[in-house]
């Protein structure tokens, strides 16, 4: 959907109640009490009640717009915008674009979105041939006071991510990008499953961290590059989705915190899946938005 489309589509916030309305009953809902799906619409208090148990169901309830207080106009726009390029937005740039008063809340609400991305990629599994290899992303920069009483900012810390890409013999397909606490054997052996499907072919660059891949993919590849500078031409995809996502996160967001590098990995992965849907991203977003959300899942 153009820019010019959407803003005049959902131009007030009856239109934008309407359309999550619409988008939650094609999904289908049903009473979280007594799981009957004879339900009526009571547009007063936009919820609505279960003919059988008389239970009422919110709008917002199990959506990531669960407990926010903020227009239904406002979500619309903030999960139009946050796909509407590759690249994205900072909170502070959709503050702006919002000409909402608070950062606080589009941080928040930005955050949320993320997370909810991240869920619906780990539905899937990669398949095929994979390329998997480590990268380092710089993380938030400790302020602190040395001996003297002199402050000063601690070297950047890494956050170690576990990077993998499904690829064909001439394109990339799908992307994986998981931060884990340390690059050991148990960290990989714990997180491979998650990644990688038991039929796939992973290739990796021969470090000891990765020997469990031969118990959990079909086949473990090895290929050892002395020369760092031939490292990118043997793996060629995962460096590129690599490159590309620490260029995004400090082009737009400059640095960010170690404890939030997930979600913005998330939101790159998930553009990246989807990178040849176009204006259809829109539409997928919005079903994972008002899916069960993150916190209500088992």
């Amino acid at each position: 959907m153009k820019l010019t489309q959407f803003l005049k589509r959902y131009d007030t916030e009856q239109k934008c109640i309407d359309f999550f309305k619409t988008h939650r009953e094609v999904q289908g809902i049903c009473c979280l009490k007594c799981e009957s799906k004879s339900l009526r619409w009571i547009s007063t208090i936009r919820s609505w009640t279960c003919n059988k148990c008389s239970y009422r169901l919110g709008l917002r309830k199990g959506t990531v717009m669960e407990n926010s207080k903020l227009p239904y106009r406002i979500w619309l726009s903030v999960l139009y915008f946050m796909v509407l390029t590759k690249k994205g937005f900072s909170a502070t740039e959709m503050q702006a674009l919002l000409g909402h008063n608070r950062y606080e809340p589009i941080w928040l609400m930005m955050h949320k979105i993320r997370i909810q991305m991240g869920e619906r990629d780990k539905r899937y599994q990669l398949d095929g041939f994979v390329e998997l290899d480590e990268a380092f992303f710089a993380g938030h920069r400790k302020k602190g006071v040395d001996d003297t009483g002199k402050p000063f900012k601690e070297i950047d810390r890494n956050e170690k991510v576990l990077v993998a890409v499904s690829t064909t013999d001439t394109h990339s397909r799908f992307l994986k990008m998981t931060v884990v606490k340390s690059l050991s054997k148990k960290d990989v052996a714990y997180e491979a499953p998650k990644i990688l499907q038991k039929s796939a072919t992973v290739m990796t660059d021969g470090r000891r961290c990765y020997s469990p891949l031969k118990d959990i993919a079909k086949e473990h590849q090895v290929k050892i590059i002395k020369d760092k500078k031939l490292v990118c031409e043997a793996f060629p995809w995962v460096h590129i989705a690599i490159s590309n996502a620490k260029k995004k996160i400090k082009g737009i967001h400059h640095h960010v915190k170690n404890e939030y590098m997930q979600n913005y990995l998330d939101e790159y992965a998930y553009k990246y899946n989807r990178r040849f849907f176009k204006h259809l991203i829109f539409d997928r977003l919005i079903i994972a938005a008002t899916t069960i959300a993150w916190f209500n899942m088992v």
